[in-house]
């Protein structure tokens, strides 16, 4: 799940943190290409309280560039119970 936040869904992972903290920020890094949250004066990605951060870190404008709400969508791995199923017949 964590590689799945650090390449392709980061923003996602902003969206549903957001749910929870309302006053959560999103801030971009174009050379990672990676979508970085802050909460607080406090800046977070998946891996939990982020120290070492880009030079390049800003807010995210969402009218530049690719729009972030696209990103998730082209990404077609998705979060899947690893447990097999078992059928009652």
């Amino acid at each position: 799940m964590v590689d799945l936040f650090r390449k392709g869904q980061c923003y996602s992972l902003f969206l549903v943190v957001r749910t929870i903290w309302p006053q959560a920020q999103a801030l971009y890094s174009a050379i990672e290409g990676h979508v970085y949250f802050e909460i607080d004066g406090k800046t977070y990605d998946i891996g939990g309280r982020a120290y070492r951060l880009p030079d390049d870190l800003a807010p995210l404008e969402h009218k530049r560039g690719d729009p972030p709400h696209r990103w998730g969508g082209r990404d077609r791995r998705r979060l899947v119970d690893p447990r097999p199923q078992i059928m009652e017949a």
